[in-house]
């Protein structure tokens, strides 16, 4: 069922997730930001960047697929 499975490509979405929710504000960035000190205004773009990462990690993803063959 498992054989052929890309651990490492796992591994990476798996740490992608557990770093969304981190900083998400349903998890803790709230405690992070008030012990860190960091102040964000309810308009700062953190949708765009986060979207950003998302396509540049869609990129990697789609080259090492072509460079593959797949």
């Amino acid at each position: 069922m498992f054989e052929g499975v890309d651990w490492l490509g796992v591994g990476v979405i798996a740490a992608f997730i557990a770093g969304w929710f981190w900083y998400s504000p349903k998890g803790y960035y709230p405690a992070w930001s008030a012990s860190a000190k960091v102040q964000h205004a309810p308009g700062d773009p953190m949708g765009p960047a986060f979207g950003s990462l998302v396509l540049v990690l869609y990129g990697l993803f789609v080259g090492v697929m072509m460079a593959r063959g797949l």
